[in-house]
């Protein structure tokens, strides 16, 4: 029985964990897009990097919507698959060719393609981080995975993978935490180290699915009051096997860069914080100007006395307001708020304005009646 075990235990490795030169298993939906990473020896570095069938007869660099990219500093080339068909279905080899000797390389790969949703895959294939922070993958896994372990291993350290079954489990800067209820087992790597950037497996049972993530240095550089911001990324340097080999569908875009249009909407912001109180404050004057425009020609329809109170009142409403809006200009959050405001009060003064003439012009009626 503990022979069995043992046996059992040899074939998980092999197929399940991404040992040495063993088989990989991946589930990918229809019309989706997968990136494989194939390690190899320094001493390959300069040899072509071709992705094969099962039998090696067939081998390409770039065919249809698939295409190598070679990162020799990282000791990684990698496959782009886009837009995976059910016929793209099989068992494809990480090989390298020099002088018309082609030679597997790192694992073979059972890549299967179905219709519906697969037992595991990841909500972003990209991740990006900075020196010091925090990154997060999610490895989505299906319902009849809930108590099957699961595994988080580096490229080239399958030996080191982090293992759980259904519950939390941390090592050094690493943490896996598995939620059954949404099926997820969310990964953590904190304080982030540029050293760190490389491809990652997530791992249920015997299927894997590859993660990249990437970590940057940020350096900030202060010039008058903005400051602009430069990302130096420590991403492998290319040497595409063809200029298509980067992928074009969104789902494989890194999370960062799609905010790089952040300085752009950083200049917008910053521009309608300073026009749009001053165009309020000019409206404000605008109001303030017809208001008393019109106050003026209600004055003409009462007597000299009650024009006169008219005066009064309507000048310290109208100072007392502008002070109010002076003071309280700088406090206000939201432009259109501090507008609104604005409008209001001016509608309140005209308001209280006519009340106290009507009301002085019916004491002043009164006052003539008794006498």
């Amino acid at each position: 029985m503990i022979l069995g075990f043992f046996f059992i235990s040899v074939i998980a490795v092999l197929s399940g964990t991404n040992g040495e030169m063993g088989r990989i298993n991946i589930t990918v939906q229809e019309e989706k897009n997968v990136i494989i990473p194939c390690s190899y020896d320094n001493k390959y570095t300069d040899y072509q990097k071709q992705w094969c069938m099962e039998s090696m007869a067939t081998c390409f660099s770039q065919r249809g919507l698939m295409s190598v990219t070679d990162s020799p500093d990282q000791g990684v080339f990698t496959v782009t698959m886009r837009s995976l068909q059910s016929d793209d279905s099989g068992i494809y080899l990480c090989a390298v060719q020099s002088v018309g000797e082609i030679r597997a390389v790192d694992n073979s790969y059972n890549i299967t393609v179905i219709k519906g949703s697969p037992d595991l895959s990841v909500r972003d294939i990209m991740v990006n981080g900075e020196v010091g922070g925090t990154v997060t993958v999610q490895c989505l896994y299906s319902d009849k995975d809930k108590y099957t372990k699961k595994t988080w291993c580096r490229r080239n350290m399958e030996k080191s993978c982090l293992q759980t079954w259904s519950r939390t489990f941390d090592r050094d800067r690493t943490k896996l935490h598995v939620n059954n209820v949404q099926r997820i087992m969310t990964v953590t790597l904190t304080r982030l180290e540029m050293k760190d950037t490389d491809w990652y497996w997530c791992g249920v049972g015997d299927l894997n699915f590859p993660v990249h993530i990437t970590v940057s240095h940020q350096t900030q550089t202060t010039r008058g009051s903005t400051t602009l911001t430069t990302l130096t990324t420590n991403m492998p340097t290319t040497s595409s096997t063809e200029s298509s080999a980067v992928p074009s569908s969104t789902d494989l875009i890194p999370t960062g860069a799609r905010n790089g249009t952040h300085a752009q909407r950083f200049t917008s912001v910053s521009l309608l914080k300073i026009l749009l109180p001053s165009c309020g404050f000019l409206l404000l004057l605008l109001l303030v100007v017809m208001g008393t425009w019109k106050l003026w020609q209600m004055r003409s329809h009462y007597p000299p006395e009650i024009s006169a109170t008219i005066d009064t009142e309507v000048g310290m409403n109208l100072c007392r307001m502008i002070l109010l809006t002076l003071l309280q200009r700088e406090e206000q959050e939201k432009a259109t708020e501090w507008i609104h405001t604005m409008i209001m009060r001016l509608h309140t003064v005209l308001l209280s304005s006519r009340q106290i003439a009507h009301q002085r012009l019916q004491k002043n009626g009164s006052l003539m009646t008794l006498k």
